[in-house]
């Protein structure tokens, strides 16, 4: 069977769309030469509120040995962090990474707290290696998550894919722009769009849920599905 939309949202989402009851969030605070190990995994309850602004939208490569590799970054407006945007990202790859880092640039000046498994997602998707994550000194401008683990993704009768926990990274910003990132799947880099914080606000565009953002994963999981 493909990977299907209605699948693959089925394991990312599932229970998402019950009523908020006492949503919270308890993220590592990462201030510039700290470091925060393990990343801590979302422990509120409930469905928090959450308004997408803006989306990367799935980006795909493929590694020089044929593994495919996808990025996705969110900026969300949600209830657990009232004071500013949070932005969120996940990778997923075709095969299990011997290892798994991402660097993400634009952060000096703001402050940040990080957790794992954000709540787009259900827990049935998030691993318990949650890596950990360094921010430089000085102004602090870059965020670098290493040592990434992977939760593997079947559908029925389908290949599985090696989902990243979905991480938040909570901030004091009152809008976003658009910085490359750099992803390491073992010994490749690639770059992919990102989002990143500022502070002036940036034009919003039509805002959806980041339940179905998510689906876009499974959109193009599908399509190289159904090549193969």
């Amino acid at each position: 069977m493909p990977l299907t939309k209605p699948v693959i949202l089925a394991f990312l989402a599932a229970g998402a769309l019950g009523a908020l009851t006492q949503a919270g969030a308890a993220p590592a605070p990462l201030t510039p030469g700290g470091s925060v190990n393990p990343i801590p995994t979302y422990s509120g309850t409930g469905t928090p509120t959450v308004e997408v602004l803006h989306d990367t939208g799935l980006q795909t490569t493929m590694s020089p040995n044929g593994m495919t590799v996808n990025f996705e970054e969110w900026a969300v407006n949600s209830n657990l962090n009232p004071s500013g945007v949070v932005f969120a990202f996940v990778i997923s790859t075709s095969s299990s990474p011997s290892s798994l880092d991402a660097t993400l640039p634009g952060y000096s000046g703001f402050m940040t707290a990080l957790e794992s498994c954000f709540p787009f997602s259900s827990a049935g998707t998030c691993g318990t290696e949650t890596g950990m994550a360094a921010r430089s000194g000085g102004m602090g401008d870059t965020l670098t998550f290493s040592s990434l683990g992977t939760t593997p993704v079947a559908p029925p009768g389908g290949s599985p894919a090696y989902f990243s926990n979905l991480y938040g990274i909570f901030t004091n910003a009152s809008g976003w722009t658009d910085p490359s990132v750099t992803v390491m799947v073992g010994d490749s880099s690639f770059t992919f769009e990102g989002i990143a914080p500022k502070t002036s606000s940036s034009v919003p565009e039509p805002a959806t849920l980041g339940l179905l953002a998510l689906g876009l994963l499974g959109t193009g999981l599908a399509r190289r599905s159904r090549k193969h």
